[in-house]
């Protein structure tokens, strides 16, 4: 999971933070790297697709957030 607080957004942390967990799973022997991501996050999804992430599947009730129901993204990137 990450999460940049709002005070904090705008000076490229999410990117480094995303950068340095790739760095971090290659350093360690991983391969790949999966992950999860609600359709509001509109802003990591672009952050994430923006560094190669390939988005492989949705889930139409991935979450409920103030009654609604969200779909959820699923992504992976070959390291």
């Amino acid at each position: 999971s990450l999460f940049v607080a709002p005070w904090a957004r705008g000076y490229g942390l999410a990117s480094r933070l995303v950068e340095e967990a790739e760095a971090h799973a290659r350093k360690e022997g991983f391969a790949v790297i999966n992950l999860d991501i609600r359709e509001t996050q509109e802003t990591a999804i672009k952050l994430y697709e923006g560094r190669g992430y390939v988005r492989i599947g949705t889930h139409p009730h991935y979450a409920h957030v103030d009654g609604k129901v969200l779909k959820g993204h699923y992504y992976y990137k070959t390291l």
